[in-house]
């Protein structure tokens, strides 16, 4: 009898461990009339929001952001719910996408099928199969993001509900970046040999006046050949590596500038954007000198017409963002199975 007793508890284990082991639920919400979001769809969404919310927190790991709380929830549930949010504002996107009657044409499908594939297959399969997402989730959420692209331009573009006027874009554009004509003074004389400090004080007291000259009305070429050839004489520089009137212009470096520009210093950046359009200036990073006039990155509508997508991101995004999740509150309600949530435990992603 005893026996028998310790069978059945062994079986009954058993059982139970199998059933366990074979618990993988394939829906983790249902909303609407019975639509399902997917395991798959919800792993995709729960591994960008984590990935975001590291970003966000600066936190060094997700083990590590996983030991705090966030707007007084733990992490793992803030994540959690950051998930289903993404969730619920892509089917509002798909629904907006639908309402404009908008389409996809077959190039533009064509495009993302092909990018997606190339990503998945250079990047993003690394990181994302060993997280139980596989390449036709990664593929359906890169067209949804085209379709948000689509939505947004309806929404701010020309003739969309909210327009916005190529007027504000190119204010808001000409404020955040600036185009910038510069020269370097000289570090070294044409020998290689080193500069003195009377030779650099020169330098630097050559940049001003050429600023100063601009910023009276003379022209950038023309302060430049009367203060900076000067310089370069001094230092004894001859031949082609002299500027001239008919070589002024070709020695400038042209660039736009913005906040996050590689190859160039904060400080470089700062002080192009914060000098006034048509004016001139100079700074010194690390010992050199420059010296340089802002322009307006764009004049006229028409040249500015192939970043007007850019500069409407740059505008609009948040406020875009913020409206998606606005009307998901509103329009989405997920029954949410929390048997398959804690099943898909923000614990078990991997790579973060």
């Amino acid at each position: 009898m005893k026996l028998k007793r310790i069978l059945c508890a062994l079986l009954a284990v058993a059982l139970m461990l199998a059933l366990c082991a074979c618990y993988n639920p394939d829906t983790v919400a249902t909303y609407g009339e019975d639509k399902k979001l997917s395991a798959g769809q919800y792993l995709l969404y729960q591994y960008y929001a984590a990935k975001d919310t590291i970003d966000k927190q600066k936190a060094s790991s997700l083990a590590e952001l996983l030991k705090t709380e966030i707007d007084g929830q733990p992490a793992e549930q803030y994540i959690q719910k950051l998930a289903l949010e993404y969730a619920a504002r892509d089917i509002v996107i798909e629904k907006e996408f639908e309402r404009l009657g908008l389409e996809m044409d077959v190039l533009t499908e064509y495009q993302v099928q092909y990018y997606s594939q190339y990503y998945w297959n250079n990047s993003a399969s690394s990181s994302l199969e060993k997280n139980g997402i596989s390449y036709s989730t990664y593929a359906a959420m890169a067209m949804l993001e085209q379709k948000s692209t689509m939505v947004f331009s309806k929404y701010y573009g020309e003739g969309g509900e909210y327009e916005v006027p190529v007027s504000e874009l190119m204010e808001y554009y000409n404020s955040h970046y600036s185009a910038v004509k510069m020269i370097t003074f000289p570090l070294k004389q044409q020998d290689g040999s080193d500069l003195t400090a009377e030779q650099i004080a020169a330098a630097t007291e050559a940049a001003q006046t050429i600023a100063d000259a601009v910023n009276g009305g003379m022209s950038f070429t023309d302060a430049l050949v009367a203060y900076y050839t000067p310089v370069q004489e001094a230092l004894g520089y001859t031949g082609g590596d002299l500027l001239t009137a008919e070589t002024a212009e070709s020695k400038l470096t042209a660039v736009t500038m913005y906040e996050g520009l590689s190859g160039y210093s904060a400080e470089h950046i700062k002080a192009a954007l914060s000098t006034e359009i048509g004016k001139a200036n100079t700074f010194t990073v690390g010992g050199t000198n420059y010296v340089f006039v802002r322009e307006a990155a764009f004049t006229d509508a028409e040249s500015f017409s192939s970043l007007r997508t850019t500069a409407l991101q740059a505008l609009k995004s948040d406020e875009y963002l913020e409206f998606l999740s606005k009307m998901a509150g509103e329009q989405v309600s997920f029954e949410v199975d929390q048997k398959a949530v804690d099943y898909y435990s923000v614990k078990k992603i991997k790579g973060l």
